[in-house]
């Protein structure tokens, strides 16, 4: 286990080295750090493998596509400057973020849950999201 972890590549990260820096912690803990397989997780991935062929890969990029979009474009509005390029075809968008902590709580407490960690907000779209969704999350935003 790491004692300590902090980036140095973003805006707002602390000052260091990029693109990491760590002290290694106590223990055997330490020893193990990479893990080992889940093998429930193993198993829901290999189940979410037909689901995705199922509805087919271009269908659920071709739905995610207008989430994404509004995020990229809605988002650095707010203040949060996008970290993914707009031409990206991922259903992921990351943004850099100066206050963490109180972006957390806020989020929270609009009961939306986008990962933030460290610098960054990451927002993940999928099947089971809608454009309501989408609103929510910019309503907490702002």
């Amino acid at each position: 286990q790491f004692a300590t972890f902090q980036y140095h590549m973003f805006p707002y990260d602390p000052p260091g080295p990029p693109p990491a820096t760590w002290t290694e912690g106590q223990g055997a803990g330490r020893y193990y750090e990479v893990g080992n397989i889940a093998n429930v997780v193993a198993a829901g991935h290999a189940e979410s493998i037909g689901y995705i062929l199922k509805l087919g890969i271009d269908k659920i990029r071709a739905y995610n596509r207008p989430l994404t979009e509004k995020l990229w474009k809605e988002i650095p509005k707010l203040g949060y400057p996008t970290l993914t390029p707009p031409d990206n075809d991922s259903p992921t968008v990351s943004f850099i973020v100066q206050n963490p902590d109180a972006l957390r709580a806020k989020l929270k407490r609009a009961n939306v849950a986008p990962k933030v960690e460290w610098n960054q907000m990451r927002v993940s779209c999928s099947v089971y999201n809608n454009m309501q969704d989408v609103d929510r999350l910019l309503n907490a935003l702002s």
